[in-house]
């Protein structure tokens, strides 16, 4: 018996048949999870920045003012970005800046020794009892969109000492959570 070059074995006929017999089955076997799955939900990230000594601003009285203020001009979406935000423009449609906040048991505290309340909104007179930050509670519900649960960063790393924490990120228990200061 002649081979002609139409002529196809037995086993690629049957890999050949296979193959066209579950094509339709592949839509069916639900595609759009395989797309939910390659692409994956883009990452949600939160920060929070603590100067303990304040930032310079040119007085109130000056024209330069409003250009260099740490807090947008006007409110809702139409706000205008000042110069020291105007980096973050980009992001404007994917973020939220707040002021305005105040600790009530801070607020007799000095200024630069609330960095141990700030997100935390402790008591701190008397006793040391802190309790957990606000950076760890949202990390609990974020971390699984991203490949850290969360970075502490400071200048000065660890976590300082009551009253000059050198740290913002504190534990379910109230224990403050060392921060980063030298990456590698």
């Amino acid at each position: 018996m002649s081979k002609k070059s139409w002529h196809l074995d037995r086993r690629t006929f049957l890999k050949g048949l296979g193959v066209t017999c579950m094509l339709p089955y592949f839509e069916a076997m639900s595609m759009t999870n395989f797309t939910k799955l390659s692409e994956p939900e883009a990452a949600k990230r939160l920060c929070f920045l603590y100067f303990p000594n304040g930032v310079g601003l040119p007085p109130k009285q000056s024209e330069y003012y409003k250009d260099w203020s740490w807090f947008p001009i006007g409110e809702g979406k139409n706000y205008k970005l000042t110069k020291s935000l105007s980096h973050l423009e980009r992001h404007r449609n994917n973020m939220s800046i707040i002021g305005g906040l105040s600790h009530p048991s801070s607020r007799t505290v000095l200024g630069h020794m609330a960095g141990d309340s700030f997100l935390t909104g402790g008591d701190l007179r008397g006793l040391y009892k802190n309790r957990i930050s606000v950076d760890q509670v949202a990390a609990a519900e974020l971390s699984q969109y991203t490949r850290f649960p969360y970075l502490s960063l400071s200048t000065d790393g660890g976590v300082g000492y009551k009253s000059r924490t050198s740290t913002l990120s504190f534990n379910s228990s109230g224990k403050p959570i060392p921060s980063e200061h030298r990456l590698r």
